[in-house]
């Protein structure tokens, strides 16, 4: 689940649809990088939350796509 300050025009990036979007889901994490939050939700559980940053910072990884298999892997 992505939630944040998201850019989209026709499926991409581009102008701003909200100052904010309350909740925005998504399956690709290369887009939420852009976000300025966003949570790890698996299993019912949110498992991470922060920027994508902490994110990365919390799994020790260098990008997202690490950090969310470590983060689920780890999970309970």
């Amino acid at each position: 689940m992505l939630a944040g300050h998201l850019h989209i025009e026709g499926g991409g990036f581009g102008e701003p649809i909200a100052a904010h979007a309350p909740v925005r889901g998504g399956h690709f994490l290369d887009e939420a990088e852009y976000c300025d939050r966003i949570g790890i939700v698996f299993r019912g559980r949110m498992i991470a939350l922060g920027t994508p940053d902490e994110i990365k910072a919390q799994a020790g990884t260098e990008s997202l796509e690490d950090a969310f298999i470590a983060l689920v892997e780890a999970a309970p």
